[in-house]
């Protein structure tokens, strides 16, 4: 037994939760605030519509930061891969000028089997031909159509259209920078995003909200590190699967795709990469010796009847037969 002596508790300053202002004084200021803060948006337009709602920019929430003596600092960045995806995260800290000392702290990821920072077109500028067709090279003058040079009045120049010869991959330092905007972008709204409601603003950055117009605050469906990696965002017909394939995805409405979706891929590489009840953090190598176990070469050639099968044995880290499992989908 202890031969310290037990001490009676007393309840004081520290040691409870107390106001740190009268509510009505932070009610009446936030909302000054908010009324300033939606006046300079509307002239700037530091907004993204998505859907119904709309979402501050970057700008913004530095707007809003500097109104309480705030500003974003990016710490550090680093390369990150899940699988065969890849990209970059960036940890990010909520600074108070004056006294120097941190508000809030988050971290952001860009990945490149995101639908906007995969692939994109690949475009020239092609000469019109008088038959309407275009063509690469100079065809002489006789063979194109011309306009008006703004430039020169009174002279002609050629008419040209930008056409699209086919697509290339987003430079990584592109996915960077994303990484460190919505770090930054993100830092501010764990501590400010309260106000940007009270200005009639979506909380999501428009940075880390999803293209089909859900935010972490709707449907729990923000960035990346918000859902859980066994929770990707929705992607297109085209979407790159984790191995860096084009994942399968029946687009005819007529019936199901021969093998599992871009999204099924995701939970399967989530399952593993993320710990739980089962088992730590499985390594790349490990998730790909389960589905050879199961009987598939690479997570995109799994046939769509055998999703359940393989993604409760990478969920469970052993192969497991077709019988009653974790719920697909579920949290890990």
């Amino acid at each position: 037994m202890s031969t310290q002596e037990l001490a009676l508790y007393t309840p004081g300053v520290g040691t409870e939760l107390q106001l740190a202002r009268k509510p009505d004084e932070v009610i009446a200021e936030s909302i000054e605030v908010a009324k300033s803060l939606k006046e300079i948006v509307t002239k700037t337009n530091a907004i993204q519509k998505i859907g119904e709602s709309e979402h501050l920019k970057l700008e913004a929430w530095q707007t809003l930061g500097n109104f309480y003596g705030l500003v974003g600092k990016i710490n550090r960045t680093e390369f990150v891969e899940f699988g065969c995806v890849s990209g970059f995260k960036a940890y990010a800290d909520l600074v108070h000028v004056a006294s120097g000392k941190i508000v809030s702290s988050a971290e952001a990821m860009c990945l490149n089997d995101e639908e906007k920072w995969s692939d994109r077109p690949k475009y020239e500028y092609h000469y019109i031909l008088k038959d309407g067709s275009t063509a690469k090279d100079d065809p002489g003058w006789n063979n194109m159509q011309t306009e008006p040079n703004p430039k020169k009045l009174g002279k002609m120049r050629p008419k040209r259209k930008r056409v699209q010869i086919g697509v290339e991959k987003v430079p990584m330092y592109q996915l960077l920078s994303m990484a460190e905007t919505r770090a930054n972008s993100k830092v501010h709204s764990m501590a400010l995003r309260w106000i940007v409601v009270l200005a009639g603003y979506a909380p999501t950055p428009a940075e880390e909200a999803d293209p089909a117009g859900i935010g972490d605050d709707d449907e729990n469906f923000g960035a990346p590190e918000e859902r859980g990696l066994n929770q990707q965002p929705r992607k297109s017909a085209t979407a790159k699967s984790v191995n860096g394939n084009a994942a399968p995805v029946d687009q005819s409405g007529q019936g199901a795709s021969k093998y599992i979706t871009q999204e099924q891929i995701n939970k399967i590489w989530g399952a593993g990469y993320a710990a739980n009840q089962y088992h730590k953090s499985l390594e790349k190598n490990q998730i790909e010796e389960l589905i050879h176990q199961c009987g598939f070469p690479r997570s995109d050639k799994i046939p769509a009847d055998q999703f359940e099968r393989v993604y409760r044995s990478v969920y469970r880290g052993e192969v497991m037969e077709d019988e009653p499992g974790p719920e697909v989908g579920a949290p890990v």
